[in-house]
C-alpha cells in the first residue's frame, strides 16, 4: 500500500512532463488548438479526401509522432470534440488508428477511435484531426458515430 502511495504520484509526474516536455509539440500545433477560442471547424462526419494510410516508419508518420503523443496527453480533448457533436453518455477511451496522408490536397489525417461500451446500436465514435502539409497546423476536425458492420 505504502509502495503504491509513494509510486502513484512519480508516474503522474512523469506523464505530465511528457507532456509539456520537450518532445511536446507548439501551441500552435497542439491538440487544444480545436478547442481554443479562435479554433479550426469540427464538423460531423469523416473526412472526404482521399486518403492513404501510412506506415509507421514512414518519413510522414514520423513527423507527425509528436502530434499523435500530444494527442494522447491530452485525450480530454478528442472527448470534448465528440461531446460537443454528439450525444455520447458512455465513456470514451480512444485509442490512435493511424497516420493518412492526402497527397492531392497536402493534408495529413490522424485517426482515434473509442469503443462503445454497449455494441448494440453502434460500434463506436472517431475523431479525424486533419493538419495541412508541411506546416501540420490543425485546419479541421472531423467526429462521427460509426455503426456496427
Amino acid at each position: 500500500m505504502l509502495r503504491s502511495l509513494v509510486l502513484l504520484p512519480l508516474l503522474i509526474l512523469t506523464a505530465c512532463r511528457h507532456c509539456v516536455g520537450g518532445r511536446g509539440v507548439d501551441a500552435s500545433r497542439s491538440i487544444t488548438r480545436f478547442v481554443a477560442a479562435d479554433a479550426p471547424p469540427v464538423d460531423s462526419g469523416h473526412y472526404a479526401g482521399p486518403l492513404r494510410m501510412l506506415f509507421p516508419d514512414h518519413p510522414l508518420a514520423v513527423k507527425a509522432a509528436p502530434l499523435r503523443a500530444d494527442a494522447e496527453c491530452h485525450e480530454q480533448v478528442l472527448r470534448r470534440l465528440v461531446r460537443s457533436r454528439i450525444s455520447a453518455k458512455s465513456p470514451l477511451e480512444f485509442q490512435f488508428m493511424y497516420v493518412a496522408q492526402d497527397s492531392l490536397n497536402s493534408r495529413l489525417v490522424l485517426r482515434y477511435f473509442a469503443r462503445a461500451w454497449d455494441q448494440t446500436e453502434f460500434a463506436g465514435w472517431q475523431v479525424q484531426l486533419v493538419y495541412t502539409l508541411p506546416a501540420l497546423r490543425p485546419e479541421r476536425a472531423y467526429v462521427q458515430t460509426l455503426p456496427l458492420e
